[in-house]
C-alpha cells in the first residue's frame, strides 16, 4: 500500500470511528478495532507518537474489559511495542515483546503464528541492539517452524529468512547474506511484483551487500532503481525512500564523490528532523554520515563537533555498546588521529575496539577498520614494532573474510607501508603502495581517496629521498604532521 492509500484508508476508518463511537460507545470491541486500524495507518505513515497514544488508550480499555491475557489486549500491546521499536526505544520494546511471548507460549503454543510473530520482533529488537548472534539463533528457530507450517514461498517465512540474511550481513558474512537475499528476491518478484515494499526492501539489502563488498557501481544502480519506484509510490518524505537515498549518499561517499554525498545527507537530515526528531535512530545515523563525510573532506573541526555532539544522545538511545555508538566513537578517534592528537585517539580507539570485539569477531570489517587506525597512531608515535605487529595481524585477519581489493584491506596496507617507512624497510613499503595504487585505480578510479593516498605517500617518500640526497634535513615532527593529514 502506498502513502495515498494509507491516507484514503485513514479517512475511511475515521468516518467509521465517528459512527461507531455514536452507536456503540468507546469501549465496544468493534469501535476499538476501528481505532486500532487508525493507529496502524498512522504508524505506516510514520506518525509513531500519535499511533502510540492511540494504542495505549486501547490497551487501557482492553485490559479492563478483556484482561491482560486476551488476544485483543495482546495485539494492542504488540502494536505499542512496534511503535517503540520504530522510535528506537528498543529496550522498552524488547521488554514488552518478552511479556507477550510468555503469555502466548502458554496460551497458543510455540508453533502458533502470533507467538512466532512476537518472537520475530524479539529477534528484531536484539538485532537493533547489535546482539546479532542471539537474533540469528531466534530467526533460525522461527525459520524451521515456518518452513514446515507455511512453506518456502509464504511472506512470513520469507520475512524470517530476510532477517537471517540481515544478521549475516551485520556479522560480515556478505556472500552468504547476498545468496539469501537473491533467493528471496526471485520469489517476491514472482509473487508480489517488482514495485512491492517487501521486494524493494530485499533489493535494497542486495545493494547493501554489494556496497559492503565494495561493488559500488552495482550497488548505486540498484539503489537508484529503488529510489525511482519509492518516489512514485511512497513520496519523498517517507522513511523507506529516505533510507534508500541515504544509501545512495553512502555509495557516492565511498566513491569519493563527497560534495554530492554531503548534499544528500543534509537534505535527508532536514526531513528527518521535521518528521521523526533528533533522537530517532535513523536521524542519528544520518548525522554520523554527515560527520564521516566531513571527515573524508578533511573538514576535521566541523566533523568532530558533529560527531561529539551526537555521542551523548547515541548513548542514551542505543547504549555505549551499540554498533552506531561505536561507529561514531571510531570516527571521533579517527578525526583526532588526523589532527595529530594520537594519544587521545588511541584512548578512544582502543576502548571502541574492545567493545566491538565483544559483539563481533576480530576479523569483522568494523574491528579491522578500528585496528588499522590504531596501528597508524602507534606508527605516528614511533612505536613501530607494536604498530607493525598490529597492522600485520589485521591484514592477516582481514584477508580471511575480505578479498584483497576491498578498501579496508587497501587501507590497512597503506598504514602498514607508513609503518615500514618508519622502520626503514623501504622496499617492502613501496611494494605495498604500488600494489594498492594499481588495485585501486583498476577497482575504482584516480579520484578515489585510497588511490590518491597511495600516490601521495609514494611521492612524499621520493621527495624525502631527494632531500636527503641533497643534504636537506627533514625533521621527524614535520614528517609526522604531513602523514597525520592522510586518512
Amino acid at each position: 500500500m502506498n502513502l495515498t492509500h494509507y491516507h484514503d484508508a485513514l479517512r475511511i476508518f475515521k468516518e467509521i470511528e465517528t459512527v461507531r463511537k455514536d452507536t456503540l460507545g468507546e469501549r465496544h470491541n468493534d469501535y476499538l478495532t476501528t481505532k486500532h486500524n487508525i493507529g496502524h495507518c498512522l504508524m505506516n505513515l510514520t506518525h509513531y507518537h500519535d499511533a502510540l497514544r492511540i494504542f495505549k488508550e486501547i490497551e487501557t480499555v482492553r485490559k479492563d474489559t478483556l484482561g491482560d491475557r486476551h488476544d485483543s489486549y495482546l495485539t494492542a500491546k504488540h502494536s505499542i511495542g512496534h511503535c517503540l521499536m520504530n522510535l528506537s526505544h528498543y529496550h522498552d520494546a524488547l521488554r514488552i515483546f518478552k511479556e507477550i511471548e510468555t503469555v502466548e507460549k502458554d496460551t497458543l503454543g510455540e508453533r502458533h503464528n502470533s507467538y512466532l510473530a512476537t518472537k520475530h520482533n524479539i529477534g528484531h529488537c536484539l538485532m537493533n541492539l547489535s546482539h546479532y548472534h542471539d537474533a540469528l539463533r531466534i530467526f533460525k528457530e522461527i525459520e524451521t517452524v515456518r518452513k514446515e507450517t507455511l512453506g518456502e514461498r509464504h511472506n512470513d517465512y520469507l520475512a524470517t529468512k530476510h532477517n537471517i540474511g540481515h544478521c549475516l550481513m551485520n556479522l560480515s558474512h556478505y556472500h552468504d547474506a547476498l545468496r539469501i537475499f537473491k533467493e528471496i528476491e526471485t520469489v517476491e518478484k514472482d509473487t508480489l511484483g517488482d514495485r512491492h515494499d517487501s521486494y524493494l526492501t530485499t533489493k535494497h539489502n542486495i545493494g547493501q551487500c554489494l556496497m559492503n563488498l565494495s561493488h559500488y557501481h552495482d550497488a548505486l544502480r540498484i539503489f537508484k532503481e529503488i529510489e525511482t519506484v519509492q518516489k512514485d509510490t511512497l513520496g519523498e518524505r517517507h522513511n523507506s525512500y529516505l533510507a534508500t537515498k541515504l544509501s545512495i549518499g553512502q555509495c557516492l561517499m565511498n566513491k569519493s564523490h563527497y560534495e554530492d554525498a554531503l548534499s544528500i545527507f543534509k537534505e535527508i537530515e532536514i526531513v528527518w528532523n521535521e518528521t521523526i526528531g533528533q533522537r530517532h535512530g535513523k536521524y542519528l545515523i544520518g548525522k554520523i554520515c554527515i560527520g564521516e563525510c566531513l571527515k573524508r573532506m578533511k573538514a576535521l573541526d566541523e566533523a568532530l563537533q558533529i560527531l561529539e555532539s551526537s555521542k551523548p544522545i547515541l548513548s542514551e538511545v542505543f547504549g555505549d555498546h551499540h554498533d552506531q555508538y561505536l561507529r561514531s566513537s571510531f570516527h571521533i578517534g579517527h578525526v583526532l588521529s588526523m589532527k595529530g592528537r594520537f594519544d587521545d585517539a588511541l584512548e578512544i580507539l582502543e576502548s571502541t575496539k574492545t567493545k566491538q570485539i565483544e559483539t563481533f569477531e576480530k576479523s569483522h570489517p568494523k574491528v579491522l577498520k578500528t585496528t588499522s587506525v590504531v596501528g597508524r597512531c602507534l606508527a605516528e608515535k614511533e612505536l613501530f614494532d607494536k604498530a607493525h605487529d598490529t597492522l600485520s595481524q589485521a591484514l592477516e585477519d582481514g584477508l580471511q573474510v575480505l578479498d584483497k581489493e576491498h578498501p579496508i584491506i587497501l587501507s590497512i596496507r597503506i598504514n602498514l607501508a607508513n609503518c615500514l617507512f618508519g622502520m626503514k624497510r623501504i622496499e617492502e613499503a613501496m611494494n605495498h603502495l604500488t600494489e594498492v595504487e594499481e588495485i585501486s585505480l583498476q577497482r575504482f578510479d584516480d579520484h578515489h581517496s585510497i588511490y590518491r593516498e597511495a600516490v601521495k605517500m609514494k611521492e612524499q617518500h621520493k621527495q624525502k629521498q631527494k632531500q636527503n640526497e641533497e643534504g636537506v634535513d627533514v625533521s621527524p615532527v614535520t614528517e609526522r604532521m604531513q602523514s597525520a593529514k592522510l586518512e
